[in-house]
């Protein structure tokens, strides 16, 4: 998964229980399972967190409070547990953006590019899904 490196951070955004990541032209990640935003390994904000109200004014904008951290920001590494598909996408000025793996059973998360797609099964396989995800 190296090939998604340098690329620039796009928008984020929910779509009923899925959330989009969008990178550079044409790749989007698509998250099904838990995610968390951290800033130098300290918690922002989870996927759990969208819609609480905590004491605040306003219920927490999920997509909003990625957009304002990652906005432009270059994806510098990418992280993947191979074992269980855990990936962690680690942008620059420390921010980094985990999908953790929460079923055996579901797809996690995919990321999709022009002609194909790489797919987080719930065992902890990658599944690719037509053309060969371009090369680093």
């Amino acid at each position: 998964m190296t090939w998604l490196a340098q690329l620039a951070f796009r928008e984020a955004l929910r779509d009923g229980h899925e959330w989009r990541f969008m990178l550079g032209e044409g790749i989007v990640i698509t998250v099904e399972c838990q995610w968390r935003l951290l800033k130098d390994d300290r918690l922002l904000v989870t996927r759990e967190d969208d819609g609480q109200q905590f004491g605040l004014p306003t219920p927490v904008e999920g997509a909003e409070c990625v957009n304002a951290r990652l906005a432009g920001r270059v994806l510098e590494r990418v992280d993947l547990r191979e074992c269980i598909c855990d990936l962690t996408l680690c942008f620059s000025g420390g921010f980094a953006l985990e999908l953790l793996v929460c079923s055996s059973g579901y797809e996690a998360w995919r990321v999709g590019y022009p002609g194909g797609c790489i797919v987080a099964s719930g065992r902890g396989g990658l599944l690719v899904h037509g053309a060969a995800p371009p090369q680093a």
